[in-house]
């Protein structure tokens, strides 16, 4: 994908999704059923009790419930940051580079 896009797919139960980056990637995910359930950082690192996650981890969302497991974690280069959101448009003001990824994602190509 190019820098600064995105791309919004349905995954179906068992499918199983691969992320592979040189930078940086803002990583969200919902419920098809209900759009208010999404990926939660903070849930994850509770239920996980760590804050770096990796291969058999669960990833959870905000009413508590199971929605992916990490099966397999090829990046060896350092940790995945849970401790820092998405992009918001917060970014923007504040000077910070990059586009707020909530933007990208409304403008995903799926």
């Amino acid at each position: 994908m190019p820098y600064n896009s995105g791309w919004a797919s349905e995954l179906k139960k068992g499918q199983v999704i691969r992320i592979t980056a040189t930078t940086t990637v803002d990583f969200v995910f919902f419920r098809l059923q209900n759009l208010q359930e999404r990926f939660d950082q903070a849930r994850t690192k509770v239920y996980n009790m760590k804050l770096f996650i990796s291969t058999g981890d669960k990833l959870m969302g905000r009413n508590n419930q199971h929605m992916m497991t990490i099966l397999a974690d090829g990046f060896k280069d350092g940790t995945h940051d849970l401790q820092k959101g998405m992009c918001s448009g917060y970014t923007i003001p504040t000077g910070k580079t990059g586009r707020p990824s909530w933007g990208i994602l409304s403008k995903a190509d799926h």
